[in-house]
């Protein structure tokens, strides 16, 4: 079986990047290829995007995404592989669901006016927008293989 691991990965230093490397090596020890298509990109959800266009995906069996910590990348590259590969498998794990799994890029005006203001305008701003993103991870989430 062929693995797509989208997820940070060490050297990056957060607690996601530690149980992905944890994965990885585990399911690599039961004999499953497990392959990295984002590793490097960080949280650049553009990067991301542009690696899920540039990657080959033939014999790619399941995907599977690590998400939380505020990351974008991960959840931009599961919503252009879902638009593109309809029928491929997608499977993530959500870390400390509470709201804010991730945050938009950019958020729609007119919130988008306190990204440039004091702290705690923007924050905020984050907050008021939490109905958009659970929206966005409710249509993300149908397409999902359960």
């Amino acid at each position: 079986m062929r693995i797509a691991l989208l997820a940070p990965l060490p050297p990056e230093q957060n607690g996601i990047a530690d149980y992905a490397g944890h994965l990885r090596h585990a399911l690599e020890e039961l004999g499953l290829q497990v392959v990295t298509p984002l590793q490097g990109v960080g949280n650049d959800p553009r990067a991301a995007t542009e690696r899920v266009a540039q990657a080959d995906w033939s014999g790619i069996d399941v995907v599977h995404a690590e998400l939380g910590g505020g990351r974008l990348a991960e959840f931009q590259a599961l919503r252009a592989l879902q638009r593109r590969f309809p029928r491929l498998p997608l499977t993530a794990t959500v870390h400390d669901p509470e709201r804010l799994v991730w945050r938009r890029e950019k958020l729609p005006w007119p919130l988008s006016i306190a990204g440039s203001m004091r702290s705690p305008l923007p924050e905020i701003a984050t907050v008021l927008a939490d109905p958009l993103c659970l929206h966005e991870e409710r249509q993300l989430a149908r397409h999902m293989t359960r």
